[in-house]
This record gives C-alpha cells, structure tokens and sequence, in this order.
C-alpha cells in the first residue's frame, strides 16, 4: 500500500503503464540514463518528464538531467521536473545527502575562490582503489586535527 496512491485507480494505471512503459536496459550510469530518457520522450512527443528516484538520489538524477539538457541541445525541449519516491536507500535520509556547488554567493569569503572546494571534491572521486581507502583515512584524520 502506497499512501501516496490511495485514491488513484490502481487498475487503469497498470494499463496505461503496461502499455507505455519503456524498459530501459543499457544505460550504465544515471547521466546516461537520463539521456536515453530524453530521446524516449522526444520520440513519444512527450513536453514534460518527471524524475522519481530516492530522496538520496534525486538531487544527483536532476544534476545529470540539467547537465544532460546542456551537453545534448535539442534531444528534449521539455520541462523537467523532480519529485521524490516514499523510499531512501538503507538507513539513510534526504538530510544524509550533500551538494558541493561552486561558489556563487555575493557574501562568500572571495580568497576562498581560489581554493575551488566542489573541483577538489570531484577530483577527489577520481581516487580509486586502495589510494581511496588511504586519502579517506589521511581526510578523516585532517578533518578531526579541525575538530570537524
């Protein structure tokens, strides 16, 4: 039981889905996705596209939809929107998720501009392997020197 479904007519809507539903099964990653999506809806003439995933993933799918939309003009020209389902991955939250955008307040320390943190921490994603499990010891161990 979905309380967000009650008063929808269950029956009629796994006939609409069952007959426009797309399984979708080559995509390796979210941006890729995302961007076979929009060939999908443009193709069915579709002018808006809503993204459902978790509260913990939602924020990274409309990242890649906006950066999809850029990198590929033209594949889709409608309104995307986002909405959240009722579920998170295990034991996490939406409040557990955390966006690193580039600086852009007016009243943001400037001298910082030159140290960019959001490039430091998608660099920091390049990391693999056992170098990874060693740059998170040696940030947890810098972080903690800051009583962070």
């Amino acid at each position: 039981d979905f309380e967000a479904l009650r008063h929808i007519p269950l029956e009629e809507v796994q006939r609409l889905v069952k007959k426009i539903a797309v399984a979708e099964t080559k995509s390796q990653n979210t941006a890729e996705e995302v961007l076979a999506g929009f060939h999908e809806f443009a193709a069915r003439k579709c002018t808006r596209a809503i993204l459902v995933s978790s509260p913990t993933h939602l924020p990274r799918c409309l990242a890649c939809a906006c950066d999809v939309h850029h990198r590929h003009p033209g594949v889709f020209a409608g309104a995307v929107y986002a909405c959240p389902s009722e579920t998170c991955y295990a034991s996490f939250e939406a409040n557990d998720v955390v966006v690193v955008e580039p600086p852009h307040r007016g009243d943001r320390d400037k001298a910082l501009d030159e140290l960019p943190f959001h490039e430091m921490v998608r660099r920091s994603f390049r990391i693999s392997g056992p170098q990874r499990v060693a740059f998170l010891q040696q940030f947890d161990a810098l972080l903690q020197t800051y009583n962070a």
